[in-house]
């Protein structure tokens, strides 16, 4: 079996995880990266996410600038607001992702609904 690193979870139900400069940009609801203390780390709440040493990061605006101005190639997709029903609807896919380890806890700054 592939170790999936990542996962880019939408609004319409759809994931992505190949080359993540080739990630659809818009509907995002969540990111599952793999996180080796709990299992995995996932990024939801965020105006912008951006790719960053073979993980997805998030954050606002100035998240955004900081990350735009740092040297390298740079791969940035936006964040969907939706109603309450889709994103339980997406997290919950998110959290139940067969191609990720259990989550045991929160880690260290995610946010968690």
């Amino acid at each position: 079996m592939i170790q999936i690193d990542w996962k880019i979870f939408y609004d319409n139900g759809s994931t992505y995880h190949g080359d993540p400069f080739l990630a659809p940009g818009l509907g995002v609801i969540a990111i599952v990266n793999r996180d080796s203390d709990h299992g995995r780390y996932i990024r939801v709440g965020h105006d912008y996410y951006w790719y960053e040493d073979s993980k997805w990061g998030g954050g606002d605006i100035f998240g955004l600038f900081d990350y735009l101005v740092r040297p390298g190639a740079r791969k940035i997709i936006f964040g969907r607001t939706t109603d309450n029903q889709t994103f339980a609807r997406v997290y919950q896919q998110a959290l139940d992702d067969p191609d990720f380890l259990p989550k045991t806890a929160y880690s260290y700054g995610e946010i968690h609904p």
